[in-house]
């Protein structure tokens, strides 16, 4: 038994991190909710430092589902075996288990290194310090994990020490966020968690690692959707246009058409296609109708676009049409509404330059300007504003 540093090493044999390493939530010794981030957050930054020396780590939530499938299996036992059981579910050769417990201002650290293939205790270590210096501890618990330290130390591979990290005065806080993060189940929750850790903490190394990587996977989610939703649109339309289709099925292709335009907001195709369906009177879908479905569609692309004469004449001619349309109801508000708009910006077209005049010139002034005239719906004078200003 040797002291190094804070870190007590209980038992002398060197632990080799070859193979793949699983890493368990750390149990909460104090019971203490408002630490209970911490069981998540030292095993995740774990994780990822051991990720950064090159061992090959099972991801947190395949352990979680190991013991969650262990727990629906009432498979009982000390804390080692059901580390080794785990640790075998998710192909891993050793489990670090560990808890933490917090007194004063002093923070425990231990972990154990649990060989899956016999359930047994490889190697112990403890590392006690300042709440301050986690990253500290856990350093040297990863580095013993990684057989850096050894003993009796070898002359020939001095043994390192730990590279003390930056602590901010916002490090726990970010450290906090970011452990939330990691076990929120809702992906726009942890994006805001990790960038409310890296608020806190700009250096927050972690979070911005965390955060990139989950930015990376969803816009990987949103690149295919985008291309099999192109790919199922140009399917679509590619029967909607072809002349040989049954009237029936071209009605419904029309419709769906019109659907698949909508979810991409592509209100210009909108547009051109509602106004195909129109000249062609294709049939109904049975108690659906086509035509006041193009024709409210006629009328939204155009509201969506902003292009408010056509949107007057678009819209009258639906009311007039389909007085007891399925859209009627649809059309009216955003017609008053936008009856309204253009009432206003007459009776302001008299005041809204003395209203700019009073703003001033300059940077936050011009912004103002420009801020302003959008509250107002001046759309047109508002894009000229802000031109000026950008």
């Amino acid at each position: 038994m040797i002291f190094l540093g804070p870190i007590l090493l209980v038992h002398t044999l060197l632990v080799s991190a070859s193979g793949t390493v699983a890493v368990m939530p750390f149990k909460n010794l104090n019971a203490d909710p408002d630490l209970d981030w911490l069981r998540a957050g030292i095993a995740e930054t774990m994780i990822s430092d051991l990720k950064k020396t090159g061992s090959t780590v099972v991801e947190r939530a395949q352990i979680d589902s190991a013991l969650a499938e262990l727990a629906l299996q009432k498979q009982a036992g000390t804390e080692e075996s059901t580390a080794a059981k785990a640790g075998k579910l998710v192909g891993a050769s050793r489990v670090v288990v560990g808890s933490f417990q917090h007194t004063a201002q002093q923070m425990r650290i231990t972990a154990r290194f649990i060989r899956v293939e016999t359930g047994t205790v490889d190697e112990t270590a403890i590392a006690t310090g300042l709440l301050g210096d986690i990253f500290g501890l856990q350093d040297q618990i990863v580095a013993h994990l990684l057989g850096t330290y050894s003993n009796p130390p070898d002359p020939a591979h001095p043994l390192p020490r730990p590279v003390a990290r930056r602590i901010r005065p916002g490090t726990l806080k970010a450290y906090r966020s970011y452990a939330l993060a990691m076990t929120d189940s809702s992906d726009v929750n942890r994006v805001q968690l990790l960038r409310q850790a890296l608020k806190d903490d700009p250096d927050f190394s972690y979070a911005a690692d965390a955060l990139g990587a989950l930015e990376k996977r969803l816009r990987g989610y949103h690149d295919a959707h985008t291309l099999g939703q192109q790919d199922r649109i140009e399917a679509v339309r590619a029967t909607f246009e072809d002349d040989s289709t049954a009237p029936a099925i071209r009605s419904q292709k029309a419709a769906e058409y019109i659907g698949l335009l909508a979810a991409a907001r592509r209100s210009n195709e909108i547009k051109r296609v509602s106004a195909q369906i129109l000249q062609l009177k294709l049939p109904p879908l049975g108690s659906f109708d086509l035509q006041d479905f193009a024709a409210y569609w006629a009328f939204r692309s155009r509201y969506d676009l902003r292009q408010e004469s056509e949107t007057l004449h678009a819209g009258e001619d639906y009311q007039r049409q389909f007085p007891s349309g399925v859209y009627f109801t649809s059309v009216e508000p955003l017609l008053n509404h936008l009856i309204e708009n253009i009432r206003t910006r007459k009776k302001l077209s008299s005041t809204v330059e003395g209203i700019l005049a009073g703003m001033g010139e300059g940077f936050e002034p011009d912004y103002r300007r420009c801020d302003r005239l959008f509250q107002l719906n001046l759309y047109a004078r508002a894009i000229q504003e802000c031109e000026g200003f950008i």
